[in-house]
Parts: structure tokens; sequence; C-alpha cells
């Protein structure tokens, strides 16, 4: 049985250093970068493409899937424990070639030859970073981000805000073991909301202005009520878009593997409540995206 601490006690604990694996401590140069970046939105399908890619003939995906490079947050807990359990997490020769790559991380400023040579073991694979981190990246900083990455296109999984929050505070509830009554309180729950480092991620009308201008033609959405009802066809026009192949897969479509996470109920007042406060981001999804979007308004009767 693994003890699963809370992130508020993981942050506290020590991190011991990552040692930086010999064999490419002292390697420089450009590497060939992504094919593509997923930037989010979290909790609207990222962990599925990542899955989804992971088990595709023809594709690499790093052993890590939120490599986080962008925003200087490489060696966060969670890639640091993955960093731990190296040996045991693969013994597929790319994958240890990527995380002794990745042992070599120095923190900012930025490099982006570090950055691109973390897929020289794709070898003519299409290749990823699935880091919905970026999503909070400003217009200014993705400007600077841009040239670095000429030919790398951009993916953008979009959730209705209700559920995307809602989501999002399950996940803050189980991390940090609080009572689910505590998410019954409005004031608390709207607090949390307003978070500075959520005004940015719950919201795909702020993420799409700050990234479409820098990639455009090379950026696209798709929305998650579209991969819960008709996942082989959203992949393959994620494929399609990508130039990657569409199979064969080792996963069915409709593989989830956060299906059994617990979840607290939404009571019929937050769902109001969390209606009304993204009401005008409801609206211009809508107007913004299309799509499934449209149909989000008619769920909270407006």
């Amino acid at each position: 049985m693994r003890l699963r601490l809370p992130l508020s006690v993981l942050r506290r604990l020590p991190q011991s250093p990552v040692s930086p694996s010999p064999a490419y401590a002292g390697e420089t140069g450009p590497g060939p970068g992504p094919d593509f970046i997923c930037i989010g939105q979290a909790k609207a399908g990222t962990r599925w493409l990542y899955d989804q890619f992971r088990a595709c003939d023809g594709v690499w995906m790093p052993p890590i899937k939120e490599i986080n490079f962008l925003v200087g947050r490489a060696f966060n807990i969670p890639n640091r424990q993955a960093m731990s359990l190296a040996d045991a997490l693969t013994g597929e020769p790319r994958d240890v070639e990527f995380l002794q790559r990745f042992s070599t991380y120095r923190g900012l400023p930025l490099d982006f030859d570090w950055y691109g040579r973390l897929f020289l073991p794709k070898n003519g694979n299409i290749s990823g970073d699935v880091s919905p981190t970026y999503s909070v990246l400003t217009g200014d900083e993705v400007r600077t981000i841009a040239p670095h990455l000429p030919t790398t296109k951009i993916v953008l999984l979009l959730r209705d805000p209700v559920s995307l929050a809602w989501s999002m505070l399950c996940q803050f509830q189980r991390s940090n073991w609080l009572p689910s009554s505590l998410f019954d309180n409005w004031s608390f729950v709207r607090l949390l909301l307003a978070r500075a480092q959520n005004r940015q991620k719950l919201y795909a009308t702020r993420i799409w202005p700050a990234w479409e201008p820098s990639f455009r033609g090379r950026i696209a959405v798709w929305f998650l009520d579209d991969i819960a009802a008709r996942p082989e066809i959203v992949r393959d026009g994620i494929c399609e878009f990508l130039g990657a192949p569409t199979g064969p897969w080792a996963l069915p479509p409709d593989e989830n593997a956060k299906s059994r996470l617990r979840k607290m109920p939404l009571s019929d007042a937050m769902r109001a409540n969390l209606a009304a406060y993204f009401r005008d981001e409801i609206r211009g999804c809508a107007q913004m995206f299309g799509g499934a979007a449209q149909s989000w308004a008619s769920r909270y009767n407006f």
C-alpha cells in the first residue's frame, strides 16, 4: 500500500536534489523540440490525450506528462517524484534517455536548446508536451516563446467552466484532505476561484487571445463534450491536425484513467452559484469558439 501525502504536506518536506546524469550533463546544442504542445485546459481531457498518444504506434510521448518547462517548473513535486522512481517507471530505452536528459534541468532562464534536446528520442515519430500549466502564460510571454517553437502546433482542450471549476475544486479537496463540507460554502469556494493561479486557466476566453496571435494557423480547439461523446472522432481529428498516425492504438478511445477518482457531489445551490459566476465566460466561449460551447448556456437556463 502506498501512502499518498497531500500536496500541502509534500511542499513542507525537504526536497532531495536530482543528480544530473553524467551521460548528458555537458551536452549542448539544439534539438528537434516538440511537434505539439497541449496547453490545457486542466481537467478538460489532457490526461486522456496523453494516454492515447502514449499508446499509439508512430507517436512517442515522454514518460513525464507535464514537462512544465515554459513556466519554469520542470522540477515540481510530481516530476521530482517521477525522477526518483525512474528505474521502476519504465524500461523503454527512449524513456530512459529522456529521463537522463531531464535530470540535467537547471531552471531559469529558459534554455530552449535543452528543451529541444528532450525530444531527441522521438527519432522521427510525432511527440509532444502536455502541460496545462502553460494556459496561465500571458500574451507577452507567449510572444517571447513563439520564435523558439517555429513549427510546433498548439492543442487547446476546453470544458464547460462550471464543470471545469468543480473538477478543479474536487482535486483541491482530495489533495489537501479538506472536509467536503467546506465546499458547500459559496464564500469559501468563491475565494478559491479568485486565487491568482485560477484567474486565467479557468477562462478559455483569455487563453485563446494569449496564444492564437503567435501561433495563428498552428493552433486548434477541441471540447471535452466531444471527447466524452465521440472520442474516436476527436482522436482522429487531433491526429489529422498534427500529421500523426491514426493508430494502431493500445487503448480504446474511451479509456478514462480518472474515472475512479472520488468526486464531491455538486449541489443544486452550488451549481447555480457557479453558473452565475461564470455566466459571462460561458456566453463568451459560445461566441469565440462555437461548437459544443454553444450548448453550455442552456445547461444553466440562461
